[in-house]
């Protein structure tokens, strides 16, 4: 089993051009090597532009040069998936709106990965669909991995027919939902039934290619889905993978490289584990459950390992102690929003209840 300072398999840089990133490569190579240099362990990095692969052989020039000496590079892309194909499962009602799917381990020279790149950056072709990307993999090598699971775009009033009064989200605003007419998976009360779903019919329809999820992410932080995602993971046999999902300092300030938290939750960590982890770059996940079945390393195990800026280890009951007291004092600034005694903004809630527990979560 391999260990790392630092597993970060999502970063985008200037070729993630439609989402206005100017990062380099070397800027994300950059704040990685920091973080590894601290631990002497080397960070393993994806580099996960949007819809193309041509960036990847510039990284790999860069890595060859030595400066980067503690960085290990994954080949990897994001792909904006059409999902025409999985929503005829639902008899053709628009469920899922294009989903994110992230790429690693393909050979990025393939002939039909940089074709299609080109083509889709010069507007000579849309979206790309789940079949053909299964194939794309299939041909180049590469395994998929569903991103960010919690912000999958879906259409609520098309969801109806599918029992989840099981599964309500705490922090779900039903009435707000129904007014939408796009929502995010984690914001619909049956959308742990529609995750299982759409695993189920990416899992049938590709290959042996779909082998994981992204749990960790600034995104994924909701606990009840969390818990959802490492079920099925669990079940499925499937990489949890962790992702920053870095667009470079001018677009996203709290998402650093390393980084798969939020602010907010880096900020309440801080009062738990005291001054053990800085501002940015706090904790890092260092090993995943079946991390190797992307880089070849040892033999797949299920353990999850996390540190601090400065080693030191955190346990996966003490980051779900966190979790859990951050997931409770969202719902109580939620409450407070929707009451109107709070703005996040600057004013606080009239009956607030002062540190929102930081004290009772010291290690």
């Amino acid at each position: 089993m391999a260990n790392y300072s630092l597993i970060d398999l999502h970063n985008h840089t200037a070729y993630s051009r439609e989402s206005g990133c100017n990062n380099s490569i070397s800027d994300v190579f950059r704040e990685a090597q920091t973080i590894a240099e601290r631990s002497g362990k080397d960070a393993l990095v994806a580099i996960t532009d949007h819809n193309t692969v041509v960036g990847i052989n510039e990284a790999r020039q860069i890595l060859s040069a030595g400066k980067f000496d503690k960085v290990k590079l994954i080949s990897g892309a994001e792909f904006t998936v059409d999902m025409s194909e999985i929503n005829g499962v639902f008899g053709g009602n628009r469920v899922f709106g294009n989903i994110h799917i992230l790429a690693y381990g393909f050979d990025e020279n393939n002939e039909a990965l940089i074709k299609f790149s080109k083509d889709f950056h010069s507007g000579r072709r849309g979206n790309i669909k789940y079949s053909e990307l299964v194939n794309l993999m299939k041909n180049a090598g590469g395994k998929l991995v569903i991103a960010h699971p919690g912000i999958i775009r879906v259409y609520p009033k098309n969801t109806m027919n599918y029992s989840g009064s099981n599964y309500q989200d705490e922090l779900t605003d039903i009435r707000n939902n129904a007014r939408r007419s796009k929502t995010i998976l984690r914001h619909v009360p049956n959308g742990k039934v529609l995750l299982r779903i759409l695993v189920e019919r990416l899992t049938k329809l590709g290959g042996g290619t779909l082998v994981g999820m992204e749990r960790f992410h600034p995104d994924n932080y909701y606990r009840n889905f969390d818990k959802e995602i490492e079920k099925i993971c669990d079940e499925y046999g499937f990489v949890q993978t962790a992702g920053s999902d870095f667009h470079g300092y001018n677009l996203h300030t709290d998402f650093s490289v390393g980084n798969p938290f939020t602010v907010n939750f880096q900020e309440f960590y801080k009062h738990t584990l005291q001054d053990s982890m800085n501002y940015r770059n706090g904790l890092h996940v260092s090993h995943l459950p079946n991390i190797e079945i992307l880089t070849g390393e040892g033999q797949p195990s299920n353990e999850i390992k996390m540190i601090t800026a400065n080693g030191e280890e955190v346990t996966y009951e003490q980051y779900n102690s966190v979790r859990h007291a951050h997931h409770e004092r969202e719902k109580e600034l939620y409450t407070s929003e929707k009451n109107g005694e709070y703005n996040r903004g600057g004013s606080k809630p009239k009956s607030n209840s002062g540190n929102g527990g930081y004290n009772n979560h010291k290690k």
